[in-house]
């Protein structure tokens, strides 16, 4: 991700082939800072989990590495987790949110 834009990540969960019915949550971590995404945040399509995250969002991250990791439970309380994934964050030149004119 590069810090003020507003990126998508689209998650494969190859251990399930539907995810309708789980309770899916993505969590971004870097240091302290912990942002998850959840509820109307999270699109479920089949077995892909889709979030995306906004400018401020973004703009919390320094420049570095963040981490990545998506859960789930089902219907029947089985809970479930990714591996945790290294996502790069890359620089801006100025800081702060950009607006559309």
């Amino acid at each position: 991700m590069t810090r003020g834009t507003t990126p998508s990540y689209i998650i494969t969960v190859s251990d399930f082939e539907n995810l309708d019915g789980h309770t899916v949550e993505v969590t971004f971590k870097q240091n302290d800072l912990l942002v998850t995404l959840r509820g109307d945040d999270v699109v479920i399509d089949g077995n892909k989990v889709s979030v995306f995250l906004t400018q401020s969002q973004t703009l919390l991250f320094k420049a570095g590495t963040a981490k990545m990791q998506v859960r789930g439970i089902d219907s029947n309380g089985t809970a479930w987790a990714s591996n945790i994934i290294s996502v790069p964050v890359n620089p801006i030149l100025r800081n702060g949110e950009i607006e559309h004119e």
